[in-house]
């Protein structure tokens, strides 16, 4: 009976991980395409994963403790900072997790989980 238990709440815990949808950004003297932003969250038993990618290359990769509303992130793209900060916020639909990712401080994408 306890293993059918575990075994629920982790399906529960596997279930939960989304991807936000891809933004676009083009940093400031920047003469080549436009960045694809995403990101992923997947939920852990005691933390969450955080991935922020920019062209399919993940930049940022982090862990967002279930006991924090907030949490910083940084990370490297060519030769550009990247930062994340991001925090949970309370809707009608239950917590969600927002970030917003700063290129050489400059914001650049704000995704939703």
């Amino acid at each position: 009976m306890k293993a059918i238990t575990l075994l629920s709440m982790l399906g529960l815990f596997m279930m939960g991980c989304s991807s936000s949808p891809t933004q676009t950004y083009r940093p400031a003297n920047y003469s080549g395409s436009a960045w694809v932003i995403a990101g992923n969250l997947k939920p852990g038993l005691v933390d969450a994963e955080i991935t922020v990618n920019i062209n399919n290359t993940e930049v940022i990769k982090g862990k967002f403790s279930d006991f924090q509303d907030t949490a910083e992130f940084t990370g490297k793209y060519e030769d550009y900072k990247i930062d994340a900060s991001c925090s949970r916020i309370q809707g009608f639909a239950g917590t969600k997790c927002q970030c917003t990712v700063f290129v050489d401080g400059e914001r650049a994408a704000i995704l939703q989980f």
